[in-house]
């Protein structure tokens, strides 16, 4: 942080010159208002529904209603407030932008949904502490950081990334689809080795919607275009992530209720690193529907990634060296004019 407030050099734009009204009526204050809400009742209505309240239940009725109507709502302010909007249409209706947003949520809501279940099932099935299970998780982080680079490195050479970001989701898939099948008894190098497949395919697509809005959008719609590739891929690890705790507690609640002696609510309620805690009669019982029910959570993962596909293959194939040369030469001639 210290290298980067004494040396890096960020131009004024004119909009900073601006006075404190102006920018705080440049605000999108009505999309921002019908959003927020919006998401929060959605992700109360998946966290609740079907574990606590029955989908049928009026408080989670409501919640689906209430958020349907802001989200739409936000839409419709998008739409006829298009000069101070937080998703511009014109930004988001580009072809790359469109297909980006999808494939970026979607590439959100699995890497969400393994990053954050995989511990778990450290925890519930191997008895590893909480501490021991984040590291086991080293295999999958290691590789996709590797793979972003890497991908990065080649893109910028070879000036496309439409093509990483295809063959990163066939092996995003391939890893995802490999998750789905571990056992309480998967050896060691099993879970490494499907780790390392998915992340390395995860690492391929990462940036690739980035690299999309940079290249075909113009230089002062670029921040918006990131943020709203930043933007999907959140909002697709929070809603999938309530989508997964509800799996996984209404699975373990049919898989235990019939355990005789056995408050199946107990381990919902108090976590996975609770079962080492339980009767040796009891306790085989318990962590083979653990490792089922994670199983049904990582099939909704392995669906999700290859439904990325569909944003892969309507990518358009832009050229970011073309692109940089074409905004260098706009860049001189803005910079001859003034």
């Amino acid at each position: 942080m210290v290298f980067i407030f004494f040396l890096l050099n960020v131009p004024d734009r004119d909009s900073t010159k601006s006075s404190l009204k102006v920018k705080v009526s440049q605000l999108d204050l009505l999309g921002t208002g019908a959003l927020i809400p919006g998401v929060v009742c959605l992700l109360l209505a998946l966290q609740w529904g079907g574990s606590i309240y029955a989908w049928s239940a009026w408080r989670i009725i409501l919640l689906l209603t209430l958020s349907a109507v802001l989200l739409v709502a936000f839409v419709v302010v998008q739409i006829l407030m298009p000069e101070i909007a937080t998703v511009p249409p014109r930004i988001f209706v580009q072809h790359s932008i469109l297909a980006g947003f999808y494939s970026t949520l979607c590439i959100g809501s699995q890497m969400m949904i393994f990053i954050y279940f995989l511990p778990i099932w450290f925890q519930a099935i191997q008895g590893v502490s909480a501490i021991d299970s984040g590291i086991r998780l080293l295999p999958l982080v290691l590789a996709m950081v590797v793979s972003s680079v890497v991908t990065g490195v080649l893109t910028s050479r070879i000036g496309y990334y439409t093509p990483f970001m295809i063959i990163g989701v066939c092996i995003m898939a391939v890893g995802a689809g490999t998750l789905t099948t571990l056992q309480v008894n998967t050896g060691e190098a099993k879970w490494i080795g499907y780790q390392v497949l998915f992340g390395w395919g995860l690492g391929n697509t990462f940036q690739a919607p980035n690299f999309a809005a940079q290249t075909v959008l113009p230089t002062d719609d670029v921040p918006i275009g990131t943020s709203l590739m930043l933007f999907s891929q959140l909002l697709g690890g929070a809603v999938f992530i309530s989508v997964g705790q509800n799996i996984l507690g209404t699975q373990l609640l049919e898989r235990l209720e019939g355990v005789p002696g056995f408050d199946a609510t107990f381990i919902q309620n108090e976590g996975a690193t609770t079962i080492t805690l339980l009767p040796d009669s009891i306790k085989p019982t318990v962590i083979s529907a653990y490792n089922q029910a994670l199983r049904k959570v990582f099939q909704v993962g392995l669906i999700i990634t290859c439904l990325t596909i569909f944003g892969a293959l309507t990518m358009e194939w832009r050229s970011v060296k073309k692109n940089m040369a074409e905004k260098e030469k706009d860049g001189r001639v803005a910079a001859e004019r003034r």
